[in-house]
């Protein structure tokens, strides 16, 4: 945190996952993945304490989950996030919740849709049935 300028205040904490995957762009409408920040995202979610790094990723708007979601470094950056046995489950059904209204775009990318498989391969029952509804809906 402190290396990208958002340790203090801790107000500005929950901007690391942003300023690590989406470096200075020209286009604030398509900003590229850093793929070392990718990296070091999917390491920092095996550590033990993951609270705040994945707050921060939640903290972001839709369209960049689904962004992150549907790229072919970022959407490893969601494997791991999901898959940790340390994030707190309360934030993995935030990131589902965030994600509603996007799972058709998930489910027509060649990435997105490992993501999908994985909740589906994994959530409860009334969960998958949102995300199957919303699928049929688009059929």
């Amino acid at each position: 945190m402190k290396a990208f300028h958002c340790f203090e205040p801790k107000e500005r904490q929950i901007h690391l996952v942003p300023l690590m995957l989406f470096p200075e762009s020209s286009n604030k409408y398509r900003k590229e993945i850093w793929l070392h920040g990718s990296l070091v995202l999917q390491y920092i979610f095996g550590y033990e304490e993951t609270y705040k790094i994945s707050k921060s990723l939640i903290s972001l708007e839709p369209r960049e989950l689904s962004q992150v979601c549907n790229d072919k470094s970022g959407s490893h950056v969601i494997d791991s996030f999901l898959q940790s046995c340390n994030v707190p489950s309360k934030h993995k059904a935030a990131f589902v919740d965030k994600m509603r209204g996007s799972f058709i775009d998930l489910a027509c990318d060649r990435f997105g849709s490992r993501i999908l498989d994985y909740l589906l391969s994994t959530l409860d029952f009334k969960a998958k049935g949102y995300i199957m509804d919303e699928l049929s809906a688009k059929e």
